[in-house]
Parts: structure tokens; sequence; C-alpha cells
């Protein structure tokens, strides 16, 4: 008796609560990290057998790049603008006019285009994928799959992958020179910079590395939000409250793991 009373003590503790819950946040963060490995691993397997139906590949490439495109250009655009906005005037009074342009390209093609596509995809895709498997996974549909012998790997997780591996390079590519654009737009028009003058710093400042490193970014982007979000939607137990938390963390891993491979990917192309 004296024992189980010192136990509920101690587990009433502030200290125990917080220990507890960190342990558990933290089993559950690496059982997720190991999910979405094992559904990266066997996408890759079946990609090598040939076992993905690439009518479906095209189907959601189209889904994520075309659906999410209105606002990608909308907020690359304005990102571009602003950059130009809050450095045109002060470089060109610094008598560093013939870098805005250079700067601008470097800051969206390596960095902001990036980010901003895959923050695009990630709000508009992301979760809508999350949320679509997680309802067929707590409606049963995946478990029908699975009784009549479809791999679910293969018909819900791998197409996403390789469509988001294939189509966001392509959507970070439009998102880069939509910024370079709006930097144009508004260096030339807040500052006596002439239209040549700025193309002119776009050609000098850029270089077929920083291209490189920005397709490396939206590849590997587009393959994390597509896992990730597919992978937390597959794991979903429970009822429509369990949906919509899926849906909110699937959007934070995305964007938490895709910041830190944009450090990883950053460094190695410095």
């Amino acid at each position: 008796m004296q024992a189980a009373k010192i136990e509920e003590i101690i587990k009433s503790t502030i200290f125990f609560r917080v220990l507890s819950s960190s342990y558990y946040t933290f089993k559950a963060a690496m059982e997720t990290v190991g999910h979405i490995g094992f559904n990266l691993k066997d996408t890759f397997l079946l990609l090598l057998a040939g076992k993905i139906d690439f009518k479906k590949v095209i189907k959601e490439a189209s889904r994520t790049g075309v659906d999410s495109l209105p606002l990608v250009l909308m907020i690359s655009w304005l990102a571009g603008m602003i950059i130009s906005l809050e450095l045109a005037t002060e470089m060109v009074k610094q008598g560093g006019g013939h870098f805005v342009g250079a700067f601008v390209t470097l800051v969206m093609l390596k960095e902001l285009g990036p980010i901003m596509a895959a923050f695009a995809i990630v709000f508009m895709e992301g979760s809508s994928m999350s949320a679509e498997i997680a309802s067929m996974k707590v409606t049963e549909q995946v478990d029908a799959m699975k009784t009549l012998n479809v791999n679910p790997i293969q018909y819900l997780i791998a197409p996403k992958v390789v469509a988001g591996i294939l189509i966001v390079p392509a959507a970070v590519v439009v998102a880069s020179l939509t910024g370079i654009l709006g930097g144009l737009f508004t260096s030339t028009a807040n500052t006596e910079l002439t239209v040549m003058g700025y193309l002119e710093s776009v050609r000098i400042g850029l270089f077929l590395k920083d291209i490189c490193a920005s397709l490396v970014k939206g590849a590997v982007f587009g393959g994390i939000i597509a896992v990730v979000s597919a992978t937390i939607g597959y794991e979903t137990e429970g009822g429509a409250l369990d949906v919509g938390k899926s849906t909110t963390k699937a959007v934070v891993w995305s964007i938490t793991i895709a910041a830190i491979f944009d450090y990883i990917i950053s460094a190695l192309f410095i």
C-alpha cells in the first residue's frame, strides 16, 4: 500500500507529467519517422520494379502542380516585389544598383522560390492528400483494398511521391522566375534602374550551380511533402476528429522536414 501511494504521488508531480509527455511525444515522432522511411523505401522499390501506374502519376502531378500554381505565382510575385522594395532604393543610393537584379535572383532562386513553392503546395495539396487518405483509412476503405489484394502503398502513396519529385522542380522554376519579374517591376518603378540594367545584373549573378541547387530542393521538397502527408494520413486511427488532427500534423511535419533539408542542401551547394 505504501509503495502504491508513493507511486501515485510521483505520478501526480509536474516533473513526472512533463517527462512522461516528452517521452511519449518523442516515441510517437520516432514512429512517424520510421513509417515515412519505410513508405519511401517501398516507393522506390516499386519504381525500380516498374509497378507504379504512370497514368496515376500524371494525374497526381497535375493536381499538385496545376492546382497550387495560382498561389505559387501570387506569393512569389509579392516576395520578389517586397525584396526589391526594401533594398533597391538604398542600393541605388549607395551606388550598388547594378547588383539589385543579381541579389533578387539569388534569393529567389536558391531560397524563396523553393520555399514559397513548397509552402504553397503543402497548404494546398499536402493537407488535402493527408485528409483524403486519412478518410479512407478511418472508413476502412484501406482495409478493403488489402482484402482485395491491392497494395495501398502502390496505389495511394507511391504515385503521389513520384509526382511530387517530378513536378515540384517545375513549380520552383515558375516561382523563381515570377519573383525575379516582381523584383524587376518594383525596382524599375521606384528607382532609376532600367529594365536592361536589371536583366544584365540577373545574367551576371546567375550561375549553373544555383539553378541546380534550386531544382534539387524542388525535387526533395516535392518528395517530402508527398511522402509525409500521405504517410500521416495512412497511419490515422479513429474518426473524423483524428482526420483533422492528421491534416494539421501533415502540414507541420512537411514544413519542418523541408526546412531541415533546405539547410542541408544549401550547405552542400555553397
